[in-house]
């Protein structure tokens, strides 16, 4: 896996924890906007900067395309626990993309379209079903394989 996919996942949950959003809404949210494929396009120039300069660059983007459509909803409000759940859901959705983008033969951002667009994500993302804690391969084996 990609130091590039595990720095995005990582990007989407520092915006999900700064905006009360859950994963799957802050990929929506940066998707929509143009502000994922900003931070990918960008990777080589972004990931050099500090975490508060990239978090920045990210709200400004959003904020823009704000400015020029109607406002985004809010999705419901997900807190993830501690940082150690945070990187081990972080860790098993960037793995879980890069089994998609392998074996879809997709980019990175249609990978993670295809995760957050499952019911699987969510699953995932919930601390009280432990899921995060088992094996990357497992779970995509279980409930991304066939999808």
């Amino acid at each position: 896996m990609s130091n590039i996919s595990y720095y995005i996942v990582m990007c989407l949950g520092m915006f999900a924890a700064n905006n009360a959003l859950s994963y799957a809404g802050a990929f929506q949210i940066l998707h929509k906007s143009g502000a994922l494929d900003f931070l990918i396009s960008n990777y080589n120039a972004e990931h050099l900067l500090g975490m508060d300069d990239v978090m920045d660059d990210l709200q400004t983007i959003v904020e823009r395309k704000k400015e020029a459509s109607s406002p985004v909803a809010n999705d419901n409000i997900t807190h993830y626990g501690d940082n150690t759940q945070r990187f081990l859901i972080e860790s098993m959705t960037s793995e879980i993309a890069g089994y998609i983008m392998e074996d879809r033969q997709v980019d990175l951002e249609t990978a993670l379209e295809q995760f957050f667009n499952s019911p699987a994500a969510e699953l995932i993302a919930d601390t009280d079903t432990l899921l995060y804690r088992e094996g990357s391969a497992y779970v995509y084996e279980k409930y991304f394989k066939n999808l």
